[in-house]
Protein backbone atom coordinates (compact mmCIF):
# COMPACT_ATOMS: atom_id res chain seq x y z
CA UNK A 1 0.00 0.00 0.00
CA UNK A 2 1.27 3.20 -1.09
CA UNK A 3 1.94 5.60 1.96
CA UNK A 4 -0.98 8.39 2.51
CA UNK A 5 -0.20 11.27 1.93
CA UNK A 6 -1.75 14.17 4.59
CA UNK A 7 -1.87 17.95 4.54
CA UNK A 8 -1.73 19.54 7.82
CA UNK A 9 -3.82 23.29 7.47
CA UNK A 10 -3.52 25.03 10.94
CA UNK A 11 -0.79 23.39 13.39
CA UNK A 12 -2.26 25.24 17.02
CA UNK A 13 -3.42 23.29 20.23
CA UNK A 14 -5.39 20.77 18.32
CA UNK A 15 -2.90 20.04 14.73
CA UNK A 16 -0.15 19.36 17.68
CA UNK A 17 -2.41 17.38 19.42
CA UNK A 18 -3.30 15.75 16.09
CA UNK A 19 0.69 14.90 15.08
CA UNK A 20 1.26 13.55 18.66
CA UNK A 21 -1.60 11.23 18.56
CA UNK A 22 -0.68 10.04 15.68
CA UNK A 23 2.64 9.42 16.46
CA UNK A 24 1.55 6.94 18.89
CA UNK A 25 -0.04 4.70 16.88
CA UNK A 26 1.72 2.30 14.87
CA UNK A 27 1.34 3.39 11.28
CA UNK A 28 4.21 5.45 10.29
CA UNK A 29 4.77 3.43 6.96
CA UNK A 30 1.40 3.87 5.90
CA UNK A 31 0.51 7.83 6.94
CA UNK A 32 2.96 10.77 6.74
CA UNK A 33 2.77 14.47 5.71
CA UNK A 34 4.21 16.27 2.90
CA UNK A 35 2.66 19.47 4.38
CA UNK A 36 2.10 21.51 7.28
CA UNK A 37 0.47 24.93 6.81
CA UNK A 38 0.43 27.52 10.08
CA UNK A 39 0.16 31.32 10.46
CA UNK A 40 2.67 31.00 13.66
CA UNK A 41 5.12 28.15 13.37
CA UNK A 42 5.51 28.69 9.34
CA UNK A 43 4.84 26.23 6.82
CA UNK A 44 6.79 23.81 4.49
CA UNK A 45 6.02 21.14 1.99
CA UNK A 46 7.71 18.04 1.25
CA UNK A 47 8.39 15.60 -1.99
CA UNK A 48 8.44 12.58 0.24
CA UNK A 49 6.09 11.98 3.49
CA UNK A 50 7.45 12.57 6.79
CA UNK A 51 6.68 9.84 9.73
CA UNK A 52 4.71 11.84 12.56
CA UNK A 53 6.55 10.94 14.91
CA UNK A 54 9.51 12.96 13.20
CA UNK A 55 7.62 16.13 13.33
CA UNK A 56 6.08 15.46 16.95
CA UNK A 57 9.63 14.94 18.24
CA UNK A 58 11.05 18.54 16.00
CA UNK A 59 8.03 20.34 17.73
CA UNK A 60 9.20 19.87 20.91
CA UNK A 61 11.91 21.44 20.57
CA UNK A 62 9.81 25.14 20.07
CA UNK A 63 11.73 25.91 16.73
CA UNK A 64 9.35 26.95 13.83
CA UNK A 65 9.49 25.36 10.77
CA UNK A 66 12.05 27.68 9.32
CA UNK A 67 14.63 25.29 11.32
CA UNK A 68 12.84 21.91 10.22
CA UNK A 69 15.03 19.80 8.08
CA UNK A 70 13.53 16.03 7.79
CA UNK A 71 15.91 13.20 7.71
CA UNK A 72 15.26 12.68 3.84
CA UNK A 73 13.44 14.19 0.52
CA UNK A 74 13.35 18.04 -0.14
CA UNK A 75 11.41 20.86 1.29
CA UNK A 76 10.11 24.23 0.11
CA UNK A 77 8.93 26.62 2.71
CA UNK A 78 7.15 29.97 3.12
CA UNK A 79 4.33 29.35 0.52
CA UNK A 80 1.29 30.98 0.43
CA UNK A 81 -2.15 28.38 0.72
CA UNK A 82 -2.22 28.73 -3.14
CA UNK A 83 1.30 28.04 -4.32
CA UNK A 84 1.22 24.84 -1.45
CA UNK A 85 -2.48 23.32 -2.79
CA UNK A 86 -0.93 23.98 -6.09
CA UNK A 87 2.89 22.16 -5.68
CA UNK A 88 1.49 19.44 -3.25
CA UNK A 89 0.93 16.00 -3.87
CA UNK A 90 -1.41 14.53 -0.87
CA UNK A 91 -4.47 12.50 -0.37
CA UNK A 92 -5.89 14.11 2.32
CA UNK A 93 -6.22 17.37 4.00
CA UNK A 94 -6.35 17.66 7.47
CA UNK A 95 -8.37 21.38 7.81
CA UNK A 96 -7.72 22.50 11.86
CA UNK A 97 -7.52 26.54 11.50
CA UNK A 98 -9.57 28.69 14.41
CA UNK A 99 -12.98 28.94 13.66
CA UNK A 100 -14.52 31.71 11.64
CA UNK A 101 -17.91 32.40 12.92
CA UNK A 102 -18.78 35.44 10.86
CA UNK A 103 -18.69 33.40 7.69
CA UNK A 104 -16.38 30.50 8.09
CA UNK A 105 -13.43 31.76 5.67
CA UNK A 106 -11.02 31.16 5.24
CA UNK A 107 -11.55 27.31 5.59
CA UNK A 108 -14.19 27.08 3.21
CA UNK A 109 -12.01 28.37 0.35
CA UNK A 110 -8.86 25.97 1.81
CA UNK A 111 -11.65 22.65 1.57
CA UNK A 112 -13.01 23.76 -2.09
CA UNK A 113 -9.40 24.07 -3.26
CA UNK A 114 -8.37 20.94 -1.63
CA UNK A 115 -11.70 18.97 -3.26
CA UNK A 116 -10.37 20.45 -6.55
CA UNK A 117 -7.34 19.24 -6.14
CA UNK A 118 -8.71 15.77 -5.80
CA UNK A 119 -8.07 15.41 -1.97
CA UNK A 120 -10.28 13.68 0.74
CA UNK A 121 -10.88 16.71 3.69
CA UNK A 122 -11.14 16.26 7.49
CA UNK A 123 -11.97 19.23 9.52
CA UNK A 124 -12.34 20.06 12.81
CA UNK A 125 -13.26 23.57 12.04
CA UNK A 126 -17.39 24.35 12.66
CA UNK A 127 -17.23 27.11 10.64
CA UNK A 128 -17.56 25.66 7.14
CA UNK A 129 -20.05 22.95 8.38
CA UNK A 130 -21.70 25.00 10.27
CA UNK A 131 -21.83 28.26 6.88
CA UNK A 132 -21.35 25.86 3.95
CA UNK A 133 -22.08 22.31 4.90
CA UNK A 134 -24.65 21.75 1.89
CA UNK A 135 -22.33 23.23 -0.98
CA UNK A 136 -19.35 21.45 0.30
CA UNK A 137 -21.21 17.69 0.63
CA UNK A 138 -22.16 18.57 -3.11
CA UNK A 139 -19.01 19.35 -4.23
CA UNK A 140 -17.02 16.10 -2.37
CA UNK A 141 -19.73 14.02 -3.41
CA UNK A 142 -19.19 14.96 -7.32
CA UNK A 143 -16.06 14.55 -6.81
CA UNK A 144 -16.20 11.08 -5.09
CA UNK A 145 -14.11 12.40 -1.92
CA UNK A 146 -14.78 12.15 1.55
CA UNK A 147 -15.85 15.19 3.84
CA UNK A 148 -15.74 14.08 6.90
CA UNK A 149 -15.82 16.50 10.93
CA UNK A 150 -16.39 14.21 13.51
CA UNK A 151 -14.74 16.70 15.86
CA UNK A 152 -16.99 19.83 14.97
CA UNK A 153 -19.59 18.81 17.71
CA UNK A 154 -18.99 17.16 21.19
CA UNK A 155 -14.95 16.88 19.70
CA UNK A 156 -14.31 13.48 20.08
CA UNK A 157 -17.19 11.71 20.85
CA UNK A 158 -18.19 9.59 18.13
CA UNK A 159 -21.92 10.91 17.56
CA UNK A 160 -21.87 11.29 13.51
CA UNK A 161 -20.31 7.79 13.07
CA UNK A 162 -23.25 6.40 15.49
CA UNK A 163 -25.97 7.99 13.40
CA UNK A 164 -24.17 7.23 10.19
CA UNK A 165 -23.80 3.48 11.04
CA UNK A 166 -25.25 2.02 13.89
CA UNK A 167 -28.45 3.61 13.55
CA UNK A 168 -28.75 3.53 9.80
CA UNK A 169 -32.21 1.90 9.60
CA UNK A 170 -33.88 4.56 12.02
CA UNK A 171 -35.53 8.11 11.08
CA UNK A 172 -33.69 10.81 13.55
CA UNK A 173 -37.01 12.88 14.67
CA UNK A 174 -35.75 15.14 17.02
CA UNK A 175 -32.21 16.04 18.52
CA UNK A 176 -31.62 17.81 22.05
CA UNK A 177 -28.67 18.23 23.61
CA UNK A 178 -25.96 20.17 25.65
CA UNK A 179 -23.35 21.52 23.31
CA UNK A 180 -21.65 24.21 24.77
CA UNK A 181 -18.77 22.94 27.37
CA UNK A 182 -18.02 26.20 28.52
CA UNK A 183 -21.47 27.31 29.82
CA UNK A 184 -21.92 23.83 31.54
CA UNK A 185 -18.46 23.88 33.43
CA UNK A 186 -19.66 27.48 34.44
CA UNK A 187 -23.18 26.20 35.87
CA UNK A 188 -21.27 23.19 37.28
CA UNK A 189 -18.62 24.99 39.32
CA UNK A 190 -21.14 27.55 40.39
CA UNK A 191 -22.92 24.58 42.63
CA UNK A 192 -19.97 22.89 43.33
CA UNK A 193 -17.62 25.29 44.71
CA UNK A 194 -20.76 28.03 45.64
CA UNK A 195 -18.99 30.61 43.65
CA UNK A 196 -20.34 33.53 41.50
CA UNK A 197 -20.57 33.20 37.69
CA UNK A 198 -17.48 35.89 36.91
CA UNK A 199 -15.27 33.43 39.15
CA UNK A 200 -15.94 30.31 37.31
CA UNK A 201 -15.54 32.31 33.97
CA UNK A 202 -12.84 32.73 35.03
CA UNK A 203 -11.65 29.18 35.69
CA UNK A 204 -13.04 28.06 32.43
CA UNK A 205 -10.75 30.34 30.54
CA UNK A 206 -7.86 29.11 32.73
CA UNK A 207 -8.26 25.42 32.12
CA UNK A 208 -8.51 26.82 28.21
CA UNK A 209 -12.45 25.60 27.40
CA UNK A 210 -13.30 28.93 26.10
CA UNK A 211 -13.04 29.92 23.16
CA UNK A 212 -10.32 33.27 22.77
CA UNK A 213 -13.14 35.70 22.25
CA UNK A 214 -15.33 34.07 25.42
CA UNK A 215 -18.24 36.38 24.31
CA UNK A 216 -18.69 33.64 21.24
CA UNK A 217 -19.70 31.40 24.45
CA UNK A 218 -21.10 33.92 26.72
CA UNK A 219 -23.99 34.76 23.90
CA UNK A 220 -24.83 31.41 22.61
CA UNK A 221 -22.90 31.50 19.34
CA UNK A 222 -21.02 28.69 19.46
CA UNK A 223 -23.67 26.54 20.44
CA UNK A 224 -26.16 28.06 17.69
CA UNK A 225 -23.31 27.24 14.92
CA UNK A 226 -23.20 23.30 16.39
CA UNK A 227 -27.05 23.65 16.12
CA UNK A 228 -27.02 24.52 13.09
CA UNK A 229 -24.43 21.88 12.11
CA UNK A 230 -26.65 18.99 13.36
CA UNK A 231 -29.35 20.36 11.66
CA UNK A 232 -28.26 20.26 8.47
CA UNK A 233 -26.17 17.52 8.25
CA UNK A 234 -28.21 14.77 10.45
CA UNK A 235 -31.86 16.32 9.46
CA UNK A 236 -31.20 17.09 5.93
CA UNK A 237 -32.10 20.96 7.49
CA UNK A 238 -31.13 24.24 5.14
CA UNK A 239 -30.74 26.15 8.45
CA UNK A 240 -28.35 29.16 8.80
CA UNK A 241 -27.17 31.00 11.99
CA UNK A 242 -29.00 33.04 11.88
CA UNK A 243 -32.17 31.74 11.95
CA UNK A 244 -31.53 30.73 16.03
CA UNK A 245 -32.36 33.70 18.50
CA UNK A 246 -29.49 34.70 20.46
CA UNK A 247 -29.36 33.76 23.83
CA UNK A 248 -27.56 35.16 27.08
CA UNK A 249 -26.03 33.61 30.13
CA UNK A 250 -25.06 36.11 31.48
CA UNK A 251 -27.48 37.22 34.45
CA UNK A 252 -27.81 34.16 35.30
CA UNK A 253 -26.27 34.57 39.36
CA UNK A 254 -25.26 32.25 42.77
CA UNK A 255 -28.50 32.90 44.40
CA UNK A 256 -30.48 31.59 40.88
CA UNK A 257 -28.32 28.44 40.87
CA UNK A 258 -28.97 27.53 44.22
CA UNK A 259 -32.94 28.36 44.13
CA UNK A 260 -33.00 25.65 41.46
CA UNK A 261 -31.03 23.32 43.10
CA UNK A 262 -33.50 23.36 46.00
CA UNK A 263 -36.39 22.60 43.67
CA UNK A 264 -33.91 19.62 41.98
CA UNK A 265 -33.34 21.55 38.83
CA UNK A 266 -30.62 22.77 36.88
CA UNK A 267 -29.86 25.64 34.57
CA UNK A 268 -28.64 24.37 30.75
CA UNK A 269 -28.33 25.60 27.48
CA UNK A 270 -30.29 23.42 25.30
CA UNK A 271 -30.23 23.08 21.56
CA UNK A 272 -33.17 21.87 20.16
CA UNK A 273 -33.82 20.40 16.68
CA UNK A 274 -36.92 18.93 15.67
CA UNK A 275 -39.30 18.93 12.45
CA UNK A 276 -42.19 20.73 11.80
CA UNK A 277 -43.62 19.38 8.39
CA UNK A 278 -41.15 19.85 5.94
CA UNK A 279 -39.27 22.16 7.48
CA UNK A 280 -36.20 21.43 10.22
CA UNK A 281 -36.61 24.20 13.12
CA UNK A 282 -33.70 24.76 15.53
CA UNK A 283 -33.47 26.77 18.64
CA UNK A 284 -31.29 27.23 21.97
CA UNK A 285 -32.42 28.22 25.00
CA UNK A 286 -31.58 29.13 28.25
CA UNK A 287 -33.77 26.30 30.55
CA UNK A 288 -33.77 25.25 34.08
CA UNK A 289 -34.76 21.56 34.06
CA UNK A 290 -35.53 18.80 36.55
CA UNK A 291 -33.80 16.05 37.71
CA UNK A 292 -36.24 13.45 35.41
CA UNK A 293 -34.30 15.37 32.15
CA UNK A 294 -31.55 13.26 30.56
CA UNK A 295 -29.60 16.61 30.31
CA UNK A 296 -29.88 16.93 34.05
CA UNK A 297 -26.98 15.05 34.75
CA UNK A 298 -24.28 16.46 32.74
CA UNK A 299 -21.69 17.88 34.07
CA UNK A 300 -18.41 20.38 33.85
CA UNK A 301 -16.96 20.30 30.06
CA UNK A 302 -19.31 17.49 29.10
CA UNK A 303 -21.76 17.32 26.10
CA UNK A 304 -25.02 15.44 26.17
CA UNK A 305 -27.02 14.72 22.63
CA UNK A 306 -30.43 12.52 22.70
CA UNK A 307 -31.37 11.53 19.92
CA UNK A 308 -35.27 10.78 19.40
CA UNK A 309 -35.74 8.09 16.88
CA UNK A 310 -38.79 6.17 15.38
CA UNK A 311 -37.76 2.68 16.01
CA UNK A 312 -35.18 2.90 18.99
CA UNK A 313 -36.80 5.69 20.59
CA UNK A 314 -34.29 7.47 22.52
CA UNK A 315 -30.51 7.24 22.26
CA UNK A 316 -28.38 9.09 24.27
CA UNK A 317 -24.98 9.91 23.55
CA UNK A 318 -22.78 11.72 26.60
CA UNK A 319 -19.04 12.68 25.91
CA UNK A 320 -16.15 15.35 26.29
CA UNK A 321 -17.27 18.67 24.45
CA UNK A 322 -13.97 20.47 24.12
CA UNK A 323 -10.31 20.02 24.80
CA UNK A 324 -7.27 19.54 22.19
CA UNK A 325 -6.91 15.89 22.42
CA UNK A 326 -10.14 15.25 22.34
CA UNK A 327 -11.09 16.92 19.07
CA UNK A 328 -7.51 15.22 17.62
CA UNK A 329 -9.30 12.10 18.45
CA UNK A 330 -11.91 12.62 16.02
CA UNK A 331 -9.58 13.83 13.28
CA UNK A 332 -7.96 10.43 13.99
CA UNK A 333 -11.29 8.67 13.65
CA UNK A 334 -11.82 10.46 10.62
CA UNK A 335 -8.78 9.37 9.15
CA UNK A 336 -8.74 5.84 10.04
CA UNK A 337 -12.02 5.45 8.30
CA UNK A 338 -11.08 7.10 5.01
CA UNK A 339 -8.07 4.61 4.85
CA UNK A 340 -10.27 1.63 5.27
CA UNK A 341 -12.16 3.31 1.92
CA UNK A 342 -9.13 3.73 0.14
CA UNK A 343 -7.76 0.35 0.98
CA UNK A 344 -11.70 -1.26 0.12
CA UNK A 345 -11.78 -2.48 3.57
Amino acid sequence: MDTIKLLLVGCGNVGKSFIKLLSSIEMDEEIGFVGIIDRKLGSFISNVPIAAKEIYKFLLSGYTFEDFVPSKGTILRDLTFDSIVDKVNMDVMIEATTTNYNDGEPAITYIKKAFEKGAHVITANKGPVGFAYNSLKDVAREKNLEFKFESTVMSGTPLFSLIKYSLKGCKIERLRGVLNGTSNFIFSKMEEDKIEFEDALKLAKEKGYTEKDYSIDLKGIDAKLKTVILANVVMGGWLKIGDIPDVSLEGIDLNKIEKGLEENRRYKLVSDIKKDGDKILGDISLELIDNTDPLYSVSLNYNKVVIYTDILGKIIVGGPGSGPDETAYGIISDLLEIIRGINGE
